[in-house]
């Protein structure tokens, strides 16, 4: 009996198949590798109870592992020129401990900010329940503080849109405050980027007569002037 010769054809027909099967095992092989590293970013984010999310930051709840940089940026005399003066440790510590407070109380607070590409904590944005001795208090105001190194990226006016959001669509909130020292033209246009509105000048009862940062700035925004 002769033996049969093979086919070409049927070669070829098979290396196709072949081949086709092999991509589309490799197609659902990064199918899979996808769903998985969504999955585990995920689960990531509520591990660290991550309330706030934008294109580049995770705004989450505090860690004991944040503390050590937020005394660091506490004590930067550059990133706390427009306050009275720096923090110590032990003033960070307490300082710490009412942002915590707050939480425990309303649910939300002054966010720790968390780069995404890094995980590198830069400091915080978010809400803080104010009350001193000004006919606009208590009130809900908005407010941040980064490292240095995170300056002019962006990331406040990020963050503090987010924050916006978070606060007049979920947490039900009619108006947002926010406040500074005259001299703090940075943050003052970062309250003019996300929308809010400036009403006047006054001076802050929380810092001695005659002191340079005592002439604050007032701004304001409403749910009904709210624009994403």
């Amino acid at each position: 009996m002769r033996a049969q010769r093979s086919n070409p054809e049927h070669k070829k027909h098979y290396n196709w198949i072949a081949s086709s099967r092999g991509s589309a095992g490799d197609a659902a092989l990064t199918r899979n590798d996808e769903s998985q590293n969504k999955a585990d970013r995920s689960a990531g984010i509520l591990a660290k109870q991550v309330d706030i999310e934008s294109k580049r930051l995770l705004l989450r709840r505090w860690q004991e592992s944040d503390i050590e940089a937020f005394i660091s940026m506490n004590a930067d005399t550059t990133v706390m020129r427009y306050f009275p003066a720096p923090l110590s440790a032990e003033e960070t510590t307490t300082f710490y401990d009412s942002i915590q407070q707050e939480f425990s109380e309303y649910g939300y607070g002054l966010y720790a900010v968390e780069e995404k590409d890094s995980g590198c904590f830069l400091g915080y944005i978010g809400f803080h329940w104010s009350r001193f001795d000004m006919d606009f208090c208590p009130c809900v105001e908005i407010g941040w503080r980064l490292e240095e190194r995170y300056w002019g990226k962006g990331y406040a006016t990020e963050g503090a849109i987010a924050c916006l959001k978070h606060g007049f669509e979920k947490l039900g909130f009619d108006e947002v405050v926010g406040f500074t020292a005259v001299e703090n033209i940075a943050s003052q246009r970062v309250m003019q980027k996300i929308g809010m509105q400036f009403e006047r000048c006054f001076e802050h009862p929380g810092i001695a007569e005659g002191h340079p940062l005592r002439p604050h700035v007032f701004y304001r925004i409403n749910k009904s002037n709210y624009q994403v």
